[in-house]
């Protein structure tokens, strides 16, 4: 069975079809996606890290959020680098963190970098809060 997240981010990317996505970039009302997430108990930053992980890149504007296709390149790039990654323990990808990054093409390595950029300074925040965590 789907999770509410699932189901949310499926939500997200219907909304966007319909809206002539992925040949054009979409906007939605930032401020009512918060209120919609967090009616659904969920954390928008971890449904928009979800998106990004199928190939859907977000800026934030003042009160829209844009939503765009990540080029196919990045897009596959991206998978190989989730898909490396899933399953394996946190504790052990951030004791292997040198390794892992060691063994990544210099493509992996630029689209890792270009997925931090694009990061917002609280989900970076986020990220470093949760990398502690593994590794205390």
């Amino acid at each position: 069975m789907a999770s509410e997240k699932d189901l949310f981010v499926e939500k997200i990317i219907q909304t966007l079809q319909a809206n002539g996505f992925p040949e054009k970039k979409v906007t939605l009302p930032l401020e009512k996606m918060y209120e919609i997430s967090e009616s659904k108990k969920l954390n928008f930053n971890d449904v928009l890290t979800e998106l990004a992980a199928q190939g859907i890149n977000h800026e934030k504007l003042s009160d829209k959020i844009l939503f765009s296709q990540v080029e196919q390149n990045n897009q596959d790039i991206h998978q190989k680098i989730f898909d490396r990654l899933k399953g394996m323990d946190p504790k052990d990808m951030m004791k292997n963190a040198q390794s892992i990054l060691s063994s990544m093409s210099p493509e992996e390595l630029q689209a890792m970098q270009e997925m931090y950029q694009s990061m917002t300074p609280s989900q970076r925040e986020e990220l470093a809060k949760r990398a502690q965590e593994m590794n205390p």
